[in-house]
């Protein structure tokens, strides 16, 4: 039973790894700005997400065979019910799943950080191009509070 479980968590883990080379270039296509290498990544990378909520649910169910119960099923449980040799095993997958917890979270919150940049400065790009409402002297009011209407120019009725 212990080998099942150290095995579907040593894939678990190696999709972890992988899912962070994939975030890792998501901040290199971020930084250069290239939307199209971009979807393609995130199409990537939902796959990974995907096989690793399928590796979950099995780890899910090796741990709770394992544990014998259905609740608490941590991986620092297991640790403390395995035999020696597999203590061993085990406490090495935990330090490196703590390790690319830790990196992915980093990346991750990079990632959000150049995103809200992207788009911060497209707001500014968009607030740049719309006309600007001038203070002139000898304009009628377009409404009835005497407001004028301000101007864009894409066109909305299109």
């Amino acid at each position: 039973m212990t080998e099942k479980l150290i095995a579907n968590l040593e894939k678990l883990l190696a999709l972890h790894h992988q899912l962070y080379k994939v975030a890792f270039q998501k901040t290199d296509l971020l930084k250069k700005n290239d939307i199209e290498a971009l979807k393609e990544t995130l199409n990537y990378e939902q796959k990974f997400v995907q096989a690793i909520n399928q590796m979950e649910a099995e780890r899910i169910e090796l741990t709770s065979k394992f544990l014998g119960r259905t609740d608490e099923l941590t991986l620092t449980a297991c640790i403390e019910k395995a035999d020696a040799s597999d203590k061993e095993k085990l406490q090495n997958i935990y330090d490196e799943f703590k390790k690319v917890m830790d990196d992915l979270k980093n990346i991750n919150n990079l990632n959000k950080q150049l995103t809200q940049q992207a788009l911060q400065l497209v707001s500014i790009t968009i607030n740049t191009m719309m006309p600007q409402e001038g203070d002139h002297n000898y304009q009628k009011p377009d409404n009835k509070n005497g407001q004028t209407k301000r101007r864009s120019i894409f066109d909305s009725k299109a």
